[in-house]
């Protein structure tokens, strides 16, 4: 009997050194899952606010360019125009002709209403055709943004495009151009800009604008006189990278319209 019982209590040593152990072992993994949900909740928790601070960022880039885009064509349409005849260099109706050509009514518009002899433009009266596209350029350190000019050596603009799409995809390539559409009652004229600056590390980036300049004419009603602006929209759209088919692009539009 007293073999017996010796023996009960044997087991039942033999039983909890060998259930300590396992227990051990589960409150280890246990430990071990927490702490690993905590750093991967803080991890999580770090990622999200990298990306919400890149996103603030992306905004604020976006946001700068397309006012920088409204700006230089608000100014375009302020300083080089003649205010007697309320034209400006961004045209408003376009010649019906087969085929439209709003390139020359653009450039004759230059030259016979805006840079004519007797402008009062100062250091520009007398640049006509390919001239005075070269001494017009918005958001740059330079003669970069030539939005306007057709001169092919530049290897930064396109010139004038058929469409808004061509000047989209010039924007890739990190290039200005322009393009006009209309009929005899309207015009829209399209533009690029490529915005270049240094950033922390003295390195180059890139922020690109479309913007989209439209304007509607009516008659005068003085014989003779040019016909006048009645209305206009401008609609600058500012992108955080000239890559625009980037996911991580973010584009922002600001809009601007007449009383009228």
């Amino acid at each position: 009997m007293k073999d017996k019982i010796l023996n009960k209590k044997h087991k039942n040593i033999k039983t909890k050194e060998v259930a300590e152990p396992g227990y051990i072992l589960i409150m280890t993994l246990v430990l071990s899952s927490i702490i690993l949900s905590f750093g991967l909740m803080v991890a999580t928790m770090i990622q999200k606010e990298i990306v919400f601070s890149r996103m603030v960022a992306s905004n604020r880039e976006a946001y700068f360019a397309a006012d920088s885009g409204l700006e230089c064509a608000q100014y375009i349409d302020n300083v080089f125009r003649d205010n007697s005849k309320g034209v400006s260099l961004f045209l408003n109706k376009i010649t019906p002709s087969t085929p439209l050509d709003p390139k020359k009514d653009f450039e004759n518009n230059a030259s016979v209403n805006v840079f004519f002899a007797s402008s009062s433009i100062p250091e520009v009266s007398y640049y006509v055709g390919e001239s005075f596209k070269t001494k017009i350029s918005c958001a740059s350190n330079g003669d970069y943004n030539q939005i306007f000019s057709d001169l092919e050596t530049r290897s930064y603009s396109a010139g004038f495009v058929e469409n808004r799409g061509d000047v989209i995809n010039n924007l890739l390539n990190k290039k200005t151009s322009y393009s006009i559409v209309g009929d005899s009652t309207q015009a829209t004229t399209t533009f690029g800009l490529v915005i270049r600056e240094k950033d922390a590390e003295n390195k180059d980036t890139f922020r690109c604008v479309v913007v989209d300049f439209y304007k509607k004419y009516s008659p005068s009603s003085i014989p003779g006189q040019i016909l006048l602006t009645e209305k206009y929209s401008i609609i600058s759209t500012g992108y955080s990278s000239c890559d625009l088919n980037d996911k991580n692009t973010v584009s922002r539009t600001i809009e601007r319209y007449s009383g009228n």
